[in-house]
């Protein structure tokens, strides 16, 4: 990210794993393999990078020359779009191929990042220092369990089955998350007191918000 004149960039893997999933949807279209191959070439990358808990930082310089900046905007999207990116792209990927096998591979530390923050009431936090649940972030994390459940051959010893998971997570956004009033909508997030964060007082969220 930034401006090609003006080094330093930035690589903030949760826009480059929607740009993973960009690349994925062009090749679905077109079949031309060169879309298919950033997107590994993308993951592969990602998969050097993590921390060991699963998690991955932010990183700023030049192709080549990365320095992480050891901060995330969160912990459980970067997590689950990426979840989300992996399973895409073993969908046409062989097996034996070493994307594939890495991919296979990191989906348990993928689901232990995304799950660092998982609260009782079935919400994540963003991150380990920002208590709060976002809808969105609660949505992707949904999603990227979805996508470990659909995803072959990683060893899920000792975990529970992430179709059940992502069920729960499906339950807290609707009861926690989803107000009938009307107009019946969705609330920005939570904090995990139960402080709600609504549009109504959408001005002091963004000034309080991680997005700032």
């Amino acid at each position: 990210m930034g401006d090609p004149s003006f080094p330093p960039f930035q690589v903030v893997p949760y826009f480059g794993n929607l740009a993973g999933d960009g690349l994925m949807r062009a090749y679905e279209i077109t079949n031309d393999p060169q879309y298919l191959n950033a997107a590994q070439s993308w993951t592969f990358w990602y998969l050097q990078h993590q921390n060991a808990d699963g998690t991955i930082y932010d990183f700023t310089g030049t192709v080549g020359h990365w320095t992480p900046t050891y901060d995330y905007d969160s912990t459980d999207s970067y997590a689950s779009t990426f979840l989300e990116i992996a399973h895409k792209i073993l969908l046409y990927t062989p097996a034996d191929h070493p994307v594939a096998q890495a991919l296979i591979l990191a989906v348990p530390g993928l689901l232990d990042a995304q799950q660092l923050t998982m609260q009782s009431n079935g919400l994540t936090l963003a991150k380990p220092d920002y208590d709060f649940a976002y809808l969105e972030d609660n949505a992707e994390v949904y999603l990227g369990v979805v996508a470990a459940a659909n995803i072959p051959y990683w060893d899920r010893t000792g975990r529970p089955d992430p179709a059940w998971q992502a069920e729960d997570t499906r339950y807290a956004i609707e009861t926690l998350l989803f107000k009938t009033r009307t107009p019946a909508h969705y609330v920005i997030g939570m904090a995990s007191d139960g402080t709600i964060e609504d549009i109504s007082n959408w001005k002091r969220c963004i000034q309080n918000s991680k997005r700032n």
